[in-house]
């Protein structure tokens, strides 16, 4: 089962109170997204490793899905789901502004993947609202 969690750059908070509550299962990986703008420096991976026991890992490039883990898109880079695998990519460079979380949950949907669960702890100009009906 994969697992798709989208939050505004204000929910630190919920992130780590659901991954305080979670427990790592071999058969649910996290996929979490949040709006943290390019550039930035992210030490999100390390702090919801530390609120539980699911580890957490940032997204640096090609990655195979394991379940018991999250894996958290860096800061501006669209986080997409590709059968067993994830890809990053870089958001477009004109309007409408990217909705990251609704991009991550819609690759979900588009894999048919029937396992997939979407969840928006918090949003910003309802981002997820279209990826979760999707899903």
């Amino acid at each position: 089962m994969l697992v798709g969690l989208g939050a505004s750059a204000g929910g630190l908070a919920a992130l780590k109170a659901f991954f305080a509550a979670a427990t790592p299962d071999p058969r649910i990986a996290y996929l979490v997204v949040t709006h943290l703008p390019i550039g930035s420096v992210s030490h999100l991976a390390e702090l919801l490793s530390a609120a539980g026991t699911v580890p957490a890992v940032q997204v640096e490039g090609p990655t195979a899905i394991e379940g018991g883990r999250a894996y958290v898109a860096p800061p501006g880079r669209l986080l997409l789901c590709r059968g067993d695998s994830l890809e990053l990519s870089d958001p477009p460079g004109r309007p409408p502004a990217p909705r990251p979380i609704d991009l991550m949950m819609l690759s979900l949907a588009e894999q048919g993947l029937e396992r997939a669960v979407g969840i928006v702890l918090s949003g910003t100009d309802h981002d997820g609202t279209i990826g979760l009906k999707a899903i």
